[in-house]
């Protein structure tokens, strides 16, 4: 069973940067979970906390602030923002990160992964990041940090999506039943 889940902390500078492209995703982005007034109201948050978790992941994964390849993979998200990123986080990788926004509990194995009927795709890749819970607008956000509970391959995902609740029509998995990230340490000489 997976219990143990890898923090990355983003500073202020990181933040604004993260902030700003949230912004640009605001502009004709997509929502899987909410629509009309509910996507409306919660537009900022939801795209902050999308961002953020995908620019942790990254920065996880490459071991360095201000990725590339984050900046990268918004430059050309940003060019289509109607038609998303087509599910690679990480371009030209197969690396689709969920995020969401701790409100129901502070135990990041409460949680589950989902994963939509359109953007399940064979041999894929999903991680579940997690953003605490901050009693402040988006905007007066100057530090973060994202909890990277686990991934799994689509082939993990129950054949039967969620009958009702939020992630209603979602392929969705327990955040226990993820597997664990690699320890990744980068030495640089």
């Amino acid at each position: 069973m997976l219990r143990k889940t890898v923090t990355v902390t983003m500073i202020s500078t990181e933040i604004e940067y993260i902030r700003k492209m949230a912004k640009k995703a605001c502009m004709g982005g997509v929502s899987r979970v909410r629509e009309g007034e509910d996507r409306a109201n919660n537009l900022t948050i939801d795209q902050f906390v999308g961002q953020i978790g995908t620019y942790a992941f990254i920065k996880y994964w490459t071991g360095k602030p201000f990725p590339y390849e984050y900046m990268i993979s918004r430059y050309f998200a940003n060019l289509h923002p109607k038609e998303g990123d087509g599910g690679s986080d990480l371009p030209p990788a197969n690396i689709d990160v969920k995020t969401s926004y701790m409100r129901a509990s502070d135990d990041p194995f409460a949680y589950r992964l989902p994963v939509r009927p359109k953007e399940k795709k064979d041999n894929w890749i999903y991680v579940l990041a997690l953003m605490r819970k901050i009693d402040k607008p988006v905007e007066e956000i100057t530090e973060g940090k994202i909890e990277l509970v686990g991934w799994a391959r689509s082939d993990m995902f129950p054949p039967e999506t969620d009958s009702d609740g939020p992630f209603k029509g979602a392929y969705v998995l327990t955040a226990t039943k993820l597997n664990e990230l690699m320890p990744l340490k980068y030495k640089w000489i």
